[in-house]
């Protein structure tokens, strides 16, 4: 959904998370640990662990967003240009 507002997503390679690697500096964007992403969804898509994701940009349109969509979050800390948002499973 984000994608339909302009917003560009990237999958991140273990180096590359842990490297805090940003492709834009100025575009809003999402980025997602690769290694992580499969092991976080059941085969049914429903997330069972938690699943950390940076944001670059203005992200006052996510919130919304996640909960139209149910997820609940976490904020943690901005950091290194980054904010912080851990998607949490259902309790």
């Amino acid at each position: 959904m984000l994608k339909s507002t302009g917003w560009m997503d990237f999958l991140l390679s273990p180096k590359e998370w842990r490297e805090y690697h940003q492709m834009s500096v100025s575009a809003s964007a999402v980025y997602t640990p690769k290694a992580e992403l499969h092991p976080s969804f059941d085969e049914q898509g429903s997330l069972i662990k938690p699943l950390e994701l940076r944001f670059t940009g203005d992200i006052s349109g996510v919130f919304p967003l996640l909960e139209q969509c149910q997820l609940t979050t976490a904020r943690g800390p901005d950091t290194r240009g980054f904010s912080v948002l851990t998607l949490l499973p259902e309790q």
